[in-house]
């Protein structure tokens, strides 16, 4: 098959797991700005935000070292059952902390009262720390069906129990006689039940991978784990500064606004609005998915051809990253009721959002330099040279233009990352990557972009066929820019099973 091929197939099963998975539970966000007020919802924002970074830390980079030390299926069993016993060995001691200082941390955060959050959500980040190795061997083995099932199983299963806590109990309670269901799940444990109905669901997905995780006989290998440390130990320091760049800003948002501008309404109403850029974070994600396996084993077989498809894949990425970002922007007057009205006043950060997003998947893509090559710690430098950047600027600028500053720190930084790790991925992997066709499809979009912004229609429907007709033109002058054939197109599109 051809490789593109191969990879857009691959991309398409984890991306439609991805999108219907993602979907589902980002229908929540219009429930939940439609029940808790923007401050409770600024606490879900900002404990996720530590969530994501402690994820990053309990993981420590063994995904990637997983791929990177899978050779045949011999060595992998013992690659797979030392990564794992090293992950839950930590993920044991990880609990045991947080149990010890739950409360500590709590009065920490500012939320004294709440140190029951911090259990259930300790017990979430350990849960799905282990679970990050599995989903890994998933895609090593290419069982993208299963992994499919379990992504969307584990997101019904949080839907389900969210709809239950917060819809369920409060409807059955006015139906039946008696106060037994609110004295079992008291209302004014509130927010609580997002963050138990994730312990759940995760729980149970653990419980389903146990047969897939214990198949082979467990070994440890010192020497193979000193190894793969060594190789994963930079990105562990390079995904923690790639979190921090995402997810800073919500904790300095509240430390940086004064009180007089209700800072965890303004965190509730700025996570509601990143959640309208749903749709570019699947697109990266989805790829990610696929393509973190894929370029591995296209570099081992032949570097001519990882060359010429590397070069391909990240122009067609950054094509279709563009049509995303235009598809939202310009039907953001629909998109805008993913959100409860409290939170609309947000809706000016969501194009900047969307491109911030885009260059993080192209961060990414052009990341393969230092993970192919064994220079990780390249990868480290770099991310934690984009956490200063986040960190200052979100530091200097927030008391003055909110969390604006916030979006707009996440493009300089994200850029600064693309700029830098460009020359690097042309030195060390030795790519063309067509660089002048890329400025004139961003110019195209932008023009594009600029015309949907001036334009004003008395007719809904002449304005709705309008900005199709624009996306039709920027589709058309990627066909034109990139001179694609319609049999080089037909075999780039994925066979139907």
């Amino acid at each position: 098959m051809n490789p593109i091929k191969q990879l857009a197939g691959q991309t398409a099963i984890y991306g439609l797991s991805s999108v219907i998975a993602r979907i589902l539970n980002y229908f929540l966000v219009p429930l939940y700005t439609r029940i808790f007020s923007t401050g409770e919802y600024g606490v879900v924002t900002e404990i996720y935000a530590y969530v994501a970074i402690l994820m990053v830390i309990l993981t420590y980079g063994l995904e990637t070292g997983y791929f990177r030390f899978t050779r045949d299926k011999e060595n992998e069993n013992n690659v797979f059952s030392t990564a794992f016993i090293s992950l839950l060995t930590t993920s044991s001691l990880f609990i045991l902390l947080i149990s010890l200082f739950s409360k500590e941390i709590a009065h920490g955060l500012g939320e004294g009262h709440r140190a029951g959050f911090i259990l259930l959500i300790c017990w979430v980040i350990a849960i799905d720390s282990l679970l990050a190795l599995p989903y890994a061997r998933l895609r090593y083995e290419n069982k993208s069906g299963r992994f499919a099932t379990f992504k969307t199983l584990n997101i019904g299963l949080n839907i389900i129990c969210n709809l239950f806590f917060l819809l369920g109990v409060p409807f059955l309670e006015q139906k039946l006689s008696g106060n037994f269901l609110t004295r079992l799940f008291p209302p004014e444990f509130g927010v609580g039940y997002i963050f138990l109905s994730n312990l759940i669901a995760s729980a149970i997905n653990l419980i389903l991978f146990l047969p897939f995780i214990l198949k082979g006989a467990f070994k440890f290998k010192p020497d193979l784990f000193r190894l793969m440390i060594r190789y994963s130990f930079p990105l562990l320091i390079a995904g923690l500064g790639g979190i921090i760049n995402e997810t800073i800003d919500r904790v300095l948002l509240k430390f940086r606004l004064d009180e007089m501008s209700g800072p965890m309404e303004q965190i509730g109403i700025y996570g509601a609005n990143i959640k309208i850029a749903v749709f570019m974070t699947l697109f990266v994600q989805m790829y990610r998915y696929a393509a973190e396996p894929f370029f591995f084993n296209q570099f081992r077989q032949s570097e001519l051809e990882f060359s010429r498809n590397y070069s391909l894949v990240n122009r067609l990425f950054i094509y279709t990253g563009l049509f995303v970002y235009l598809g939202i922007v310009f039907f953001l007057d629909v998109f805008q009721y993913f959100v409860g009205v409290d939170f609309r006043e947000g809706l000016g950060i969501v194009p900047i959002v969307l491109f911030s997003n885009l260059l993080l998947g192209v961060f990414f893509n052009l990341s393969f330099w230092y993970k192919l090559n064994d220079k990780t710690w390249y990868g480290a430098y770099l991310t934690l040279f984009g956490a200063v950047i986040t960190i200052s600027i979100n530091f200097v600028f927030i008391p003055l233009y909110g969390y604006y500053a916030s979006a707009w720190a996440h493009v300089v930084c994200n850029l600064s990352m693309v700029v830098i790790s460009f020359f690097f991925s042309k030195y060390f992997l030795k790519v063309e990557f067509k660089i002048l066709r890329i400025f004139i499809i961003v110019f195209i979009a932008a023009v594009l972009y600029g015309l949907k912004s001036m334009m004003a229609f008395e007719n809904n429907l002449s304005e709705v066929l309008f900005r199709l007709f624009l996306l039709s033109v920027f589709i058309l002058s990627v066909l034109k820019v990139e001179q694609f054939s319609s049999q080089q197109l037909k075999s780039l599109i994925p066979n139907k099973k």
